[in-house]
This record gives structure tokens, sequence and C-alpha cells, in this order.
């Protein structure tokens, strides 16, 4: 049979929430139309990291820092409460978020954020007009 005598293993991978990995290639507009975000939303979040905004070493940034990091307060904060104060699109703050499952709320009730959950932000900051 397949994977007979063969040893099966498992990993544990740790991912860094509100980080992107960068590419050669990329810059801060290219990464911020990837995530939905303004170019100057995400030169503001890497301080003096980049230089550049429109050239990335990716050898010396290997990653960008997309946006803040939110704690959630209390178990069963509404995911729709959170992305109204911050100013972000509920599907955004979902697709930004896929460990907590914020797409999934009961009987069209809005998703509710696991207490003391790390919630990654990425607001645009665009004006308008």
């Amino acid at each position: 049979p397949p994977g007979r005598g063969r040893r099966v293993c498992s990993a544990a991978l740790a991912v860094r929430k509100c980080e992107a990995c960068t590419r050669p290639g990329d810059t801060l507009g290219t990464l911020a139309a990837e995530f939905g975000t303004d170019w100057l939303q995400l030169w503001g979040a890497n301080g003096r990291s980049i230089a550049d905004p429109d050239s990335i070493d990716a050898a010396a940034v290997p990653f960008v820092f997309l946006g803040p990091l939110y704690r959630a307060a209390a178990a069963g904060e509404s995911a729709g409460a959170i992305a109204a104060t911050f100013g972000v699109p509920p599907a955004a703050l979902a697709a930004m978020n896929p460990d907590l499952n914020l797409t999934a709320g009961p009987a069209g009730q809005p998703a509710a954020v696991p207490g003391d959950a790390l919630v990654c932000l990425v607001p645009s900051l665009a004006c308008a007009g």
C-alpha cells in the first residue's frame, strides 16, 4: 500500500499576523493594491526600514508590516464593531484574519471575536477626491 514503511510527521508553523513577505520587484504600491490599502499606510507602518516606496530590496527587507494589531478586549466583541471603529471594511477584516473565522455569525448576526484575540487591522488612508 502507498506510504507503507514511511514515517508520518507533522509540523507546526508560526505565522506572524499583519506581515507580508516581500518579493523581488515589490513596491509599496503593489503591496498596497494586493492587501486593499494605501501605500502611505504601509510606509507609515514600516518606519525607516523602507527608504524608497517605489523599490523594496526583498533581501534587505524580507517582510513588511501591513498594519497594527488590536487585542480584542472581551470575548464576544463584534467583528462588525471592530471594523466600524477602525474604518476597515468587514470583508477586509475577515480576509486579514482567517484564523478568527470572522465570516461566520449565527443567524445573520455579526461574527464574534474570541476574547484576547489579536486582530490584524489594515485601514486605508487614501484621501477621497
